[in-house]
């Protein structure tokens, strides 16, 4: 019979796929979300012996529903298919526009650097995570950040958009006192 298992973080996620391996469990599919309300979920087939030993284990899940007809079976397609949808509008609004058309003015590395500024920003101020990820990340080095925004505050300077330039600061700030 084929059962449908939720999670609501990774640990337990990580927890029970840990446990569907060691118990020779047939994983058919598996789906991570990470929402508030739930984090993941297994399609699994097991017979009633395995059922039973899921059971026992109800700290790996926080719900478990038996899908024994097609309509229990179509419920979860449609929730799963709701999500996926909702997983697709939330990466168009992380998507933007990368063109990048030659300058005949400046010259075409010139107009690129003006369109890689201007995205950089945008990144910056519209999607928080994406800003959080660049104060934290250990990809760059401190040093390699303050030069990176610091260059972008000139640049901005230099448009006289010092709204832009106080954003930048204060992310500037946020730089320092993580790595400080």
């Amino acid at each position: 019979m084929e059962v449908s298992l939720k999670t609501i973080d990774a640990v337990q996620h990580l927890k029970l796929q840990g446990f569907l391996k060691r118990s020779d469990i047939l994983i058919r599919s598996e789906y991570i979300h990470n929402r508030d309300e739930q984090f993941g979920m297994f399609l699994v087939v097991v017979d009633s012996e395995g059922l039973m030993q899921l059971k026992e284990r109800e700290d790996l899940f926080n719900k478990i529903s038996v899908l024994g007809d097609e309509t229990e079976r179509w419920d979860v397609y449609n929730e799963e298919a709701a999500d996926a949808a909702d997983d697709i509008n939330m990466m168009k609004d992380f998507l933007f526009d990368f063109t990048i058309a030659e300058d005949e003015e400046t010259g075409s590395l010139a107009g690129m650097l003006d369109v890689l500024n201007e995205m950089s920003l945008d990144l910056y101020k519209t999607h928080p995570d994406y800003r959080e990820d660049y104060v934290i990340t250990d990809v760059m080095s401190y040093d390699e950040k303050i030069d990176d925004i610091d260059y972008l505050i000139g640049f901005f300077e230099g448009l006289e958009r010092y709204e832009d330039c106080a954003f930048l600061f204060n992310l500037r700030k946020d730089i320092i006192k993580h790595h400080g």
